[in-house]
């Protein structure tokens, strides 16, 4: 193996763990390299699981998020800069506001593509035409005046099926939007993995240069597809499917307290698209794969990591899609090596590991030590020694007045929750209880209290002192 190998770095946007073995392209990489079986994201959403990657720091470091929701890593060292300079040319392709120039992730990057910024430059008459179509509510070309919608109500109802004619019309209506001029009445659609592939291909040709560190992250499995990959209309056997399609196209950033989302029929085709999904995201992997082998000389000297920035929540705690809770649906996610990687990564493979550990891994396979990491990132000893002894791994997200941290190793996983003045804790057995649903914190004062001390120096470490205190005072009255 070369001394600085090719890093190739794939992220998957909401893939989960127990979904990776059934992607058929994913699994043969798997098998040929290295899976990790428990690696875990440190946040539900986006915003809460790259700064991590990126820097090695909890997503919360210093920092709280802006009114969008987002985190930026501006005051950090990213491994983007530390590789540059050990002489990596630096390349990234995303494609997700989260985690785009404006939170800071083009520090160290010799070339950051935002692939819809580059869809709108070369596709300008196709975007003027579904901004015309779909982002604009209020001009609408599509959209049937309410007398008629009325008339058709009154006259032509398909009570059968519970689905009137003027329902059925307007879902087709929004598949037509979302089929063929591929627009979500929502929002702006995301690029399609084909089409990133595509663009990923045209510019690594100008700008190829070992060794390299690429970076490439893949939408099509986020909200199922929704945005990005269109799913297949011959795979909706029925009109209502198609009309429960269109209700999701018209609700996909709605969360589960509406009760048209909790519907069971909803969920199951929400799965059934998901599955759609993941073959297509299958399919955009053995394209990128193709295209690095062609490009960089049958990928010899190349290292191909492969993960998740978080997973997907099908209503197993009460919530659709991800973003707000920290149960392992959301945080377990899968990590792949493929490659020219040192044989000594096979001993930590079973180890319980997260994004936070990311660099550490980079670190590695380059053949450096931890605490030459710890020095490029600027990050203080006191911090570095406090993460590097602990035995599990930390999560946290927050949203306005929900913030929630979680601990968890290989035998319990402790959350808690701050909600207005309220302080909620959570344990779980993980052993005898995978899925979460038992809470034991009344039975397991002893351990509870124990991991709610490690979460309090986690937070204060962090900077956020208000929320210190706050466990602090509770851990005071008595778990």
């Amino acid at each position: 193996m070369l001394r600085k190998p090719n890093i190739v770095f794939v992220t998957i946007d909401t893939l989960r763990y127990d979904e990776a073995n059934k992607m058929h392209f994913l699994r043969k990489i798997a098998s040929r390299g290295i899976l990790f079986k428990e690696y875990y994201a440190n946040g539900p959403a986006t915003q809460f699981s790259f700064p991590s990657i990126h820097t090695s720091l909890p997503p919360l470091w210093r920092v709280k998020p802006d009114k969008y929701n987002g985190v930026a890593i501006w005051r950090r060292t990213t491994l983007a800069e530390v590789l540059k300079r050990f002489g990596y040319r630096t390349i990234a392709f995303v494609d997700n506001p989260y985690i785009s120039s404006y939170y800071g992730y083009s520090k160290g990057f010799d070339l950051f593509i935002d692939l819809q910024e580059y869809w709108r430059r070369i596709e300008k008459k196709r975007i003027w035409v579904r901004s015309l179509t779909g982002m604009k509510q209020s001009f609408n070309p599509l959209r049937i005046p309410e007398r008629v919608i009325k008339w058709l109500m009154y006259h032509r109802a398909l009570s059968a099926k519970n689905v009137d004619f003027a329902s059925l019309l307007i879902a087709f209506i929004d598949i037509l939007q979302y089929k063929i001029l591929s627009i979500n009445p929502e929002r702006m659609p995301t690029v399609r993995g084909e089409d990133s592939v595509r663009i990923t291909g045209h510019i690594l040709q100008r700008y190829l240069r070992t060794p390299l560190f690429l970076w490439i992250h893949i939408m099509d499995a986020h909200d199922n597809g929704f945005g990005s990959y269109a799913p297949p209309l011959n795979r909706l056997s029925t009109l209502r499917e198609l009309y429960i399609l269109a209700r999701i196209l018209r609700k996909v950033e709605l969360r589960t307290k509406r009760e048209d989302l909790l519907n069971n029929e909803i969920l199951t085709l929400l799965k059934k698209l998901r599955v759609l999904a993941l073959k297509y995201v299958d399919l955009v992997l053995a394209k990128l794969f193709a295209l690095l082998e062609k490009l960089i000389s049958t990928l010899g000297d190349t290292i191909l990591i492969i993960t998740s920035d978080h997973g997907e929540s099908f209503l197993e705690h009460g919530e659709l899609y991800h973003g707000t809770i920290l149960y392992n649906e959301l945080l377990k996610v899968p990590l792949i090596l493929y490659g020219a990687y040192p044989d000594d990564l096979d001993e930590i493979t079973g180890k319980f590991s997260s994004h936070m550990d990311f660099g550490k891994m980079v670190f590695k396979i380059l053949g450096k030590n931890e605490q030459k990491l710890w020095e490029y990132l600027n990050i203080p000893s006191l911090t570095a020694n406090f993460y590097s002894r602990r035995a599990g791994v930390f999560a946290e997200c927050w949203w306005e007045r929900k913030i929630s941290y979680a601990y968890i190793t290989k035998c319990a996983k402790t959350i808690v929750t701050f909600y207005g003045n309220n302080v909620y804790t959570e344990l779980y057995d993980i052993i005898k209880d995978p899925n979460e649903k038992v809470n034991i914190a009344d039975s397991n004062p002893d351990l509870l209290k124990e991991h709610l001390n490690i979460l309090r120096k986690h937070i204060l470490l962090e900077g956020h002192i208000a929320l210190t205190k706050r466990l602090h005072d509770y851990l005071k009255k008595g778990v």
